[in-house]
């Protein structure tokens, strides 16, 4: 497996976007004491029936939502940022699959928070199921965009499924884009 965790913290250093970076957005290091078994990543909600964590197929490891009856699986990492100052575009991408996923389906989600821990904004896919990975679905690369709220200190990364079924998730990446001196498309 090709590792594609981009981290754009070079270019977000010198557009002044200082950020962490996304920790083992490939799945690939393990971790005896973490909840997930996935280092970085944790486990922000779990119904009973549902269980998040490694998944190996061959030589490949990704992370796993199964959804043995109706629920939620949520799994989440922190990344801190210099709070950010002008629009800067947040984009979290990753390798989606699914297997008869109900329900809503498999999501990309993201958080930001102040200074303080004091909630910003949220997103996802959508409001509604047809912008989410449901049914079953072999490999496909989904994107999530948020203008981060001035002022964002803090950003939760995460990978979601509601429904029954499975969903795994693999190379989460993020990238901040400052778009100050940014020209706009051509019509």
């Amino acid at each position: 497996m090709s590792i594609r965790l981009i981290v754009y913290t070079f270019g977000c250093l010198a557009q002044g976007v200082a950020a962490q970076a996304l920790r083992n957005g490939n799945m690939e290091e393990v971790c005896d004491t973490c909840a997930t078994k996935l280092r970085g990543w944790n486990i922000s909600w779990a119904n009973a029936g549902v269980t998040c964590g490694p998944h190996r197929d061959g030589a490949e490891r990704s992370l796993q939502i199964d959804l043995t009856k109706e629920g939620v699986g949520f799994v989440e990492q922190s990344i801190t940022i210099a709070p950010a100052k002008g629009v800067v575009i947040l984009t979290v991408s990753a390798r989606v699959r699914v297997e008869d996923l109900s329900a809503k389906g498999a999501s990309l989600n993201v958080a930001c928070y102040d200074p303080n821990d004091g909630f910003l904004t949220n997103k996802d896919q959508g409001l509604f199921w047809y912008n989410w990975v449901q049914g079953t679905k072999p490999w496909e690369q989904c994107t999530l965009k948020l203008i981060l709220p001035e002022g964002t200190r803090t950003v939760k990364v995460g990978a979601i499924a509601k429904g029954t079924g499975k969903a795994w998730f693999d190379d989460i990446a993020v990238a901040f884009t400052p778009i100050e001196g940014r020209l706009p498309d051509e019509a």
